[in-house]
């Protein structure tokens, strides 16, 4: 014979004795030898650099914002952009 399905308020897992939630304690150097490599190879040097719209509205304040696409810039006009995302990252 088999059983129904619980129904979503039934708890599943029935306990006396009652529960703590405790805080994650993060990575710490102590707790993982190998936590320094890993940061290493996972972090990166910058913050992020602000929308290729935003910098391509601050090289050419004439385009209009509504109406310019990335495809409608020069190659010149693009290159451009991709510097300045490069020095603001």
């Amino acid at each position: 014979m088999q059983q129904k399905p619980p129904s979503p308020a039934q708890d599943l897992h029935p306990s006396s004795t009652p529960t703590t939630t405790l805080l994650c304690p993060g990575l710490l150097a102590d707790t993982y030898e190998t936590i320094t490599t890993y940061l290493a190879r996972t972090s990166t040097a910058g913050g992020g650099a602000p929308l290729r719209k935003i910098i391509t509205l601050s090289l050419f304040p004439e385009l209009d914002n509504n109406s310019f696409t990335w495809a409608s810039l020069t190659l010149k006009q693009q290159h451009m952009v991709l510097q300045r995302e490069e020095l603001q990252y």
